[in-house]
């Protein structure tokens, strides 16, 4: 969506319609007894001489999801560490290695 609606004029439409879809992935998901995995990509943004990562989808993602995770990749690892959830304390991390035999226990 962030190419389709360019530019700050377009904002409020983008966070429409990603909240609509997002919406209908919930229904979707108690509907059928599931859960939705949403993915967001992640922009370094200036802060004065420093950069940080921020979420594509700003505060709507952010909003319409119940646990939030940031997954970092090393090497063969990955980190998934907790951001924001209701059952897990900020900053849990699990690490894992996806082989030939699925996902496995790294730590």
């Amino acid at each position: 969506y962030r190419a389709e609606f360019r530019g700050r004029e377009m904002l409020a439409r983008r966070q429409q319609r990603i909240n609509y879809i997002l919406d209908w992935l919930k229904r979707v998901g108690r509907t059928y007894s599931t859960f939705i995995v949403i993915t967001n990509q992640v922009l370094e943004a200036p802060i004065g001489f420093t950069t940080i990562k921020v979420p594509a989808g700003g505060n709507i993602i952010a909003h319409a999801s119940t646990h939030r995770f940031l997954l970092k990749k090393a090497g063969d690892v990955w980190r998934l560490e907790v951001l924001d959830s209701p059952r897990l304390p900020r900053g849990k991390a699990a690490l894992f290695m996806i082989t030939d035999y699925g996902v496995e226990d790294a730590a």
